[in-house]
């Protein structure tokens, strides 16, 4: 077989600028020239289209395809295998995004709040779920060696809590965002309720940690939500409120 690359990309069903680009970067390159002095492609070049079209299936780069075929710095098996670990994370990784999506899409017509207002905290909701595994495991990790802390982190992965805890979040955003703009004190009762709410015994270790000065300089990047820095500021300045007056609470009640 001797045919022009016209011919070849309807035989394989590409385009020429495809094979061209193909032959440029060395990947799939025609030696053979006809009478006019045309490249033409082979049975050879139709054999190694056949394997780069599977090696793209399997989702390789072009360049990871080129140094497969010419350089074969892994078995077929050997590449296999690191394809099904790759194809396994993405998968993982888009089972994860679609929770998420299901998780911000239960907010919407089952709270107390509009979805108008939804629609100002959805980045930042977002990013609370994007960030929750890798913060769940910064607390494992510092808690490794203390069981019963360990089982309430453990909680923070239960979808039901998870939904009673997305809710309670994003009251707590609207409820902060609304006593901002009337320039209401952090010690206002609306919001103090609103924090209590979202406080579990898991989420008051959580937030303890944040004042943790060795934990944030590991973790800090974890933390390190996505969050407007008048809403961040007021939010902040409410919950050392709420902390502030739990403490003495406890204080007293101990005297």
């Amino acid at each position: 077989m001797e045919v022009t690359i016209g011919h070849f990309a309807k035989l394989v069903n590409t385009t020429i600028r495809t094979l061209r680009y193909y032959d440029k970067i060395e990947l799939l390159k025609p030696t053979n020239r006809n009478e006019k002095g045309q490249k033409v492609y082979t049975r050879k070049e139709w054999e190694l289209y056949q394997k780069i079209s599977i090696f793209k299936q399997l989702g390789l780069s072009l360049e990871e395809i080129k140094t497969h075929l010419y350089k074969d710095t892994l078995k077929t098996k050997e590449l296999l295998d690191l394809q099904e670990q790759m194809i396994k994370q993405k998968m993982e990784e888009l089972n994860e995004s679609l929770q998420t999506i299901q998780r911000m899409k239960e907010l919407y017509g089952k709270n107390s709040i509009s979805d108008r207002e939804i629609e100002e905290f959805t980045f930042i909701m977002l990013d609370v779920f994007r960030r929750e595994k890798k913060q769940i495991h910064a607390l494992e990790k510092h808690f490794h060696d203390n069981p019963s802390i360990l089982a309430e982190i453990e909680s923070l992965k239960d979808p039901k809590l998870s939904l009673e805890r997305d809710k309670a979040t994003i009251d707590l955003l609207s409820i902060t965002r609304k006593l901002l703009v009337h320039n209401e004190t952090v010690n206002n009762p609306e919001m103090l309720n609103a924090i209590n709410n979202l406080v579990t015994p898991t989420t008051r270790t959580l937030f303890t940690l944040l004042q943790d000065e060795t934990f944030l300089e590991s973790n800090q990047h974890e933390f390190n939500s996505y969050i407007p820095e008048d809403l961040g500021i007021y939010l902040y300045e409410g919950l050392k409120a709420y902390f502030t007056s739990r403490s003495s609470q406890e204080e007293k009640k101990y005297q």
